[in-house]
């Protein structure tokens, strides 16, 4: 598919080479031919021969300028005709090949069951997609960017060139069967209408958003998403993790955390225990303002499953703590999604 684009592109180089390549013949001729002619009246007069403007010449012709002119109109109007039938017929295969493009779509789509349905073709959604498509899990893309819906096309992906805040765009997809839906448009606010209305159209719908801010997460979850992920929070959670365990190396701290993303309030925190004085697994616990421990992990590899309070933690021990996160009871964000859903709804 790139060497078609790449032939479209070489197709109208040529062309503009052509026409250069005209108008020089036309120029270099009447300014041999026409001894008097300076380069400005040969110019003048190409431009009006291969326009058929019909102004008349800019100084009596000779014989030979004559017999050229009549050459030269020929010349002109055949390269005319050619560039503007390839041009037509360009647009026209472009126009009709999208229209049979968009049916293909529409039927295989109306064929889909059980399918997800990823919203934006972002960097989030290329990668969703790429995994989907490689493990032959039937999917559909929505995505409102013309030349990035193309893009998704050219990949064999099944494209619905739309706005997924659109219910019609929704429906098209095959929301209500589709068997979940992978939310990742360009903000929590867009994400979030997508959330409600995919709820409310499929109750049994599994709904997975991406989310940019954390202290989003509970509207999200009230909204109907059964999980929302930061891929920015991981990635940086990730490499906080290498840092912080190549630092721990050389500088011997006494603790040592690391969090898990939240997920419906709750998150896991990793405690490793560095102080040379063993203390009791409850100390820590309050510490870290944690309901319980998950796990011990001794220095020696030993693991210690819902370990009781009482335990005594030991130098190089880790400790796998659940931690509950603030509780966020500010429903005005959802309030204002409902308010403004007039707003991504297409005028009938």
């Amino acid at each position: 598919m790139i060497t078609r684009f790449r032939v479209a592109k070489m197709k109208r180089k040529y062309q503009i080479l052509i026409v250069v390549a005209v108008i020089a013949i036309g120029v270099l001729g009447y300014h041999s031919i026409e001894h008097n002619w300076s380069f400005l009246d040969s110019i003048y007069m190409t431009l009006i021969t291969i326009t058929t403007v019909g102004f008349g010449e800019v100084k009596p012709l000779s014989n030979a300028g004559k017999v050229f002119t009549i050459i030269f109109i020929i010349l002109g109007l055949s390269t005319a005709a050619v560039i503007a039938g390839q041009l037509a017929r360009s647009f026209l295969e472009r126009n009709f090949k999208a229209i049979i493009e968009a049916n293909k779509m529409r039927k295989k789509t109306r064929r889909l069951k059980d399918h997800f349905i990823v919203c934006g073709f972002g960097d989030i959604g290329s990668s969703i997609s790429n995994e989907l498509f490689n493990s032959g899990i039937p999917f559909v893309i929505i995505e409102d960017n013309d030349h990035i819906a193309e893009f998704a096309m050219m990949k064999n992906y099944l494209v619905i060139n739309g706005k997924a805040t659109y219910d019609d765009t929704l429906i098209e997809a095959g929301i209500k069967r589709a068997r979940g839906i992978v939310v990742c448009l360009g903000d929590d606010s867009l994400n979030m209408y997508v959330t409600l209305a995919a709820r409310e159209m499929n109750p049994n719908l599994l709904i997975i958003v991406r989310g940019y801010k954390p202290d989003g997460e509970k509207r999200m979850l009230r909204a109907g998403a059964n999980s929302v992920i930061y891929p920015l929070k991981l990635g940086g959670q990730q490499m906080a993790q290498i840092i912080i365990s190549e630092y721990s190396k050389d500088y011997r701290k006494n603790k040592l955390e690391i969090s898990t993303i939240s997920i419906m309030g709750y998150s896991l925190k990793l405690y490793k225990h560095f102080r040379r004085n063993n203390i009791k697994l409850q100390e820590i616990i309050e510490e870290n303002n944690a309901l319980q421990a998950v796990k011990i992990k001794r220095g020696d590899g030993t693991v210690i499953f819902n370990p009781s309070p009482d335990t005594l933690v030991n130098r190089d021990d880790s400790i796998l703590l659940l931690v509950e996160e603030r509780e966020l009871e500010d429903d005005s964000y959802l309030e204002e999604i409902s308010v403004q859903k007039e707003k991504f709804e297409p005028v009938s």
